[in-house]
């Protein structure tokens, strides 16, 4: 199937770009590796400038009434708080909303401009003539399928199949530090728990649908590699 541009990845800065795309007449298709939207949010917050674009594009009052306005936050864990109201802007707040809502919402907005957004289609090798593109991606229930257009962005997170395919470098060092999240239904919260684990150093957020989230830096931790799992003995300690 022939289109003007393949996004790969149905993240918000995929579907972003496939909005604004097909706003301007181009034919997009949006490539994702999961057959099914996201559900757990590795973000909370949508900051000051990026309301600003949201309200420019008309889409703001589907995101407002899901979240809720914050006036300020941390930086770094420093006692100096960011202070959003002081900005020259009619949103100087950051919007605490799930990441999965605000990919439901542009996922929404991109099917109705006509965006074509195929899910379990997981990119596998990108490759280029003079006069286009190809992207040979695992489809749903085995086998492969070849994509054919004019371009090809990859919106597919650090470790992007498009990035490595055209030769672009990731420089940079390795990580030195880790942190750890989780996200937990409390249900024996004791009094002045939260307030407690706050004052110790971690980060504390209440999600939708009963959940808690838990960021913290645990000094005997930060040197374990991401990869390695945390289990749940390390977030009761």
């Amino acid at each position: 199937m022939h289109t003007d541009v393949i996004v790969v990845g149905a993240g918000p800065t995929g579907l972003t770009l496939a909005c604004e795309l097909a706003l301007a007449g181009v034919r997009t298709r949006v490539l994702e590796r999961r057959t099914e939207p996201q559900r757990h949010s590795r973000a909370l917050s949508l900051h000051p400038r990026s309301v600003e674009l949201l309200d420019q594009r008309g889409l703001l009052d589907r995101f407002r009434p899901l979240g809720r306005t914050v006036p300020g936050w941390h930086f770094a864990g420093l006692r100096t708080q960011l202070d959003f109201s002081a900005l020259d802007s009619r949103h100087g707040y950051t919007l605490f909303l799930a990441q999965a809502r605000t990919e439901a919402i542009l996922e929404e907005r991109a099917r109705e401009l006509g965006v074509e957004i195929s899910r379990g289609y997981e990119t596998l090798g990108v490759s280029q003539d003079g006069d286009g593109v190809e992207v040979e991606a695992r489809v749903p229930g085995g086998g492969t399928e070849t994509v054919r257009g004019l371009y090809t962005v990859g919106c597919d997170g650090a470790r992007s199949v498009v990035r490595q395919a055209a030769g672009i470098g990731f420089p940079g060092t390795d990580e030195t530090l880790t942190g750890v999240l989780g996200d937990f239904a409390v249900v024996d919260p004791q009094p002045g728990a939260l307030d407690a684990a706050r004052a110790r150093g971690v980060i504390v957020a209440l999600l939708e649908e009963g959940l808690t989230r838990f960021v913290y830096l645990d000094p005997e931790r930060i040197r374990v590699p991401a990869r390695e799992p945390v289990t749940l003995e390390e977030f009761r300690a």
